[in-house]
């Protein structure tokens, strides 16, 4: 006796239409939204640079807190290059892998030499007055100069014409200070490239 009902094919796959493609991203889209929402602190998670325009910034907890939310973990790449007297460069691509399946879903890179202005020992620096640390510079954007908690000072705040700032400048910069500061160039390069993915 035979079976008029024939076999559904195995081989056939559904795929979803593009509504409803759209409606996946849409909901995924509120579902990131929501987490910044309610999880990221501002100024801490992301916030403004000073000086560097009016965009809101991604910064390094808000990177991380957002790794976990994909369920990632990141896997540095880095590339050393010599630029001499104990000098070098960082270049580092991070790439991000899901946790669930160990595939890449993110990448970024970002570099930091030991020549940059931040890392040099004394710098553009100026000892304050009132803590006596060597840790003031001029603001980016208001006439003054501060003393940076970041370089441990007290965060005051001084006229640019003050009289114990006018050629008062900390210990200058050598290349032999390159050479202890290099594993700090090298986090920091890994911390941009890691915000950049």
């Amino acid at each position: 006796m035979g079976n008029d009902l024939a076999p559904i094919s195995q081989d056939h796959e559904v795929h979803p239409s593009p509504a409803d493609q759209v409606r996946t991203v849409m909901s995924t889209l509120k579902a990131i939204r929501t987490f910044i929402k309610e999880e990221f602190t501002p100024n801490i998670d992301a916030g403004l640079i000073p000086g560097c325009g009016d965009k809101p910034t991604l910064f390094l907890p808000g990177a991380q807190k957002a790794v976990m939310y994909f369920n990632a973990y990141p896997k540095f790449r880095v590339t050393t290059i010599d630029l001499g007297n104990g000098n070098a460069e960082f270049q580092v691509r991070t790439l991000l892998i899901g946790r669930s399946n160990g595939l890449q879903i993110g990448e970024g890179i970002g570099s930091a030499n030991t020549k940059e202005k931040k890392f040099k020992r004394g710098g553009d620096l100026k000892q304050c007055p009132l803590c006596g640390k060597n840790a003031v510079m001029k603001s980016k954007d208001k006439p003054e100069f501060f003393c940076w908690r970041k370089k441990e000072g007290c965060g005051a705040t001084f006229r640019l014409d003050h009289p114990k700032l006018k050629g008062n400048a900390g210990p200058a910069p050598d290349d032999e200070s390159a050479y202890e500061i290099r594993n700090n160039v090298l986090k920091m390069a890994k911390k941009r490239s890691f915000v950049d993915s």
